[in-house]
């Protein structure tokens, strides 16, 4: 896969991925975290259900040139 797309994607090595075949074609999708929905002092906040590991170096460098490029 070429980086661009690994990089629009948030891919990085050891993502999860999901592979599927629909219609004869192959589609890849990174997995997500499982999250709910509670209430916190008022306010309704995103709770993991499972932990996750801390990001790495890479994926935090990744992400911000994502959203500066977006900018």
């Amino acid at each position: 896969m070429p980086k661009s797309i690994r990089d629009d994607l948030g891919i990085v090595a050891g993502t999860p991925l999901l592979l599927s075949v629909r219609d004869g074609r192959l589609e890849i999708e990174p997995v997500y975290a499982e999250i709910r929905t509670v209430e916190s002092d008022g306010l309704v906040v995103a709770e993991l259900i499972e932990p996750l590991s801390p990001l790495s170096e890479e994926q935090v460098q990744a992400t911000r040139r994502r959203v500066r490029e977006r900018r």
